[in-house]
């Protein structure tokens, strides 16, 4: 979500999150991802795994298709996300 989007722009990376959480991903425009290469970063659980799968099928059907990628967040404790596990990471010192 918006966490995770703020998160990662912190370190510099273009980031992006749809509206309406995950259950709503069809309400976003994705329309502007055609033709890029994009990566998930869902929260470790049910919702987050639904999402991944919803939002990667919304943009492979776009003309051209992006090229999709999931971040693998299987190791993260449940319900955590990609901002959980870097405000972790930079409590002890660590980077991206």
């Amino acid at each position: 979500g918006e966490k995770d989007a703020s998160t990662l722009a912190d370190h510099g990376l273009i980031a992006s999150a749809s509206s309406g959480g995950a259950n709503a991903a069809h309400k976003t425009d994705f329309s502007p991802l055609a033709g890029r290469q994009v990566v998930l970063c869902p929260d470790n659980d049910p919702a987050g795994s639904r999402y991944a799968e919803v939002v990667t099928d919304i943009l492979q059907r776009l003309h051209p298709p992006a090229e999709v990628r999931v971040l693998d967040v299987s190791d993260l404790p449940v319900k955590d996300s990609l901002a959980d596990l870097l405000a972790q990471r930079a409590k002890e010192g660590g980077t991206l």
